[in-house]
């Protein structure tokens, strides 16, 4: 699960970085619109599963803070978190179909309900993250998922500014607001990889 959580996060900033380089170089959306096309959908795609995955993780580790394997209850609620990838469904298609338009301008009518959905996610996930915090005797560990919790917390905060809200939304703040949301991701990333690894699978 973690592996294929590192797989939608590296999916979606490299699709994210190919369309940024080609904006850089000046190339027009004439220009390779296939490969456009295909890194918006491989965004869309990774960061629509990201989400999932990181409920299901959190569920995983909420388990084994508690030293036992999921509950029906909890299972059914892993079931559950993969539902809005139903929405790939009609997102595809729109990215493929008429003249080529930035994935934000095709998605349009997502963007919104799609930013309440990661609030909710990041929301919840910091809060188990305190949870875990609140159990744990080991002080590092502590520290760690207090970390994870409040960068989860900012970058929530971010993207529901930058997409939600649309906040300095055509000016350079705006700008600002969404390459911090696109980047945000990083940071917990590699927090929770590192904790996972010292915790899991070192054990």
């Amino acid at each position: 699960m973690l592996f294929a959580l590192a797989l939608t996060m590296g999916g979606w900033h490299t699709s994210n970085l190919f369309i940024t380089l080609h904006r850089l170089f000046g190339f027009k959306f004439d220009t390779w619109t296939d490969l456009l096309r295909l890194a918006d959908t491989i965004a869309v795609v990774s960061i629509t599963f990201a989400y999932s995955f990181l409920l299901h993780v959190h569920l995983h580790l909420w388990a084994n803070a508690q030293n036992r394997q999921l509950t029906r209850n909890e299972k059914v609620r892993v079931l559950l978190s993969y539902f809005p990838t139903v929405f790939l469904a009609l997102a595809i298609p729109r990215i493929w179909s008429g003249a080529y338009a930035p994935m934000f301008t095709k998605l349009s009518g997502f963007v919104l309900p799609f930013a309440f959905w990661i609030a909710y996610v990041l929301g919840l996930i910091a809060f188990t993250e305190l949870l875990i915090a609140r159990r744990s005797k080991n002080r590092s560990e502590k520290r760690i998922m207090r970390t994870l919790a409040a960068s989860f917390i900012g970058i929530g905060l971010v993207i529901m500014a930058a997409l939600a809200v649309g906040l300095g939304e055509g000016t350079v703040l705006g700008l600002y607001l969404k390459t911090v949301a696109n980047l945000g991701s990083l940071l917990p990333s590699v927090l929770l990889a590192y904790y996972i690894y010292r915790t899991v699978i070192l054990k």
